[in-house]
């Protein structure tokens, strides 16, 4: 879904303090060092249950220098209440934690 792309590379460009973190489609003059790919299979969740987001993620060097490396994510997150602002909560709380998950991969990198 291109509207949690776009809320993840946002979350990723704050954390890291870099402005070299694009969303697809990039501008054609922009070659990066790395692709990274998110598949979300679920996001979904009810207020005062649980939120959960999974998926895979693949990143690789564009380079062709190493292999691409492959990761499943499943993220459950608690409705801190019943009401629609909860779950929004919820819901930006887990894209937070998928974040926090990528950063710790393309820091190691």
């Amino acid at each position: 879904d291109m509207a949690i792309s776009r809320i993840l590379c946002d979350e990723l460009r704050v954390r890291l303090d870099t402005s070299s973190i694009l969303a697809y489609p990039w501008p054609t003059v922009f070659k990066p060092a790395q692709t990274l790919t998110i598949r979300v299979s679920h996001f979904n969740g009810l207020p005062g249950k649980d939120v959960k987001l999974a998926g895979v993620w693949l990143l690789s060097q564009n380079d062709g220098s190493s292999p691409v490396q492959i990761e499943r994510f499943n993220i459950v997150t608690k409705v801190d209440g019943h009401d629609y602002s909860a779950l929004v909560r919820a819901h930006s709380t887990a894209v937070g934690k998928l974040a926090e998950q990528l950063i710790r991969v393309l820091v190691a990198k």
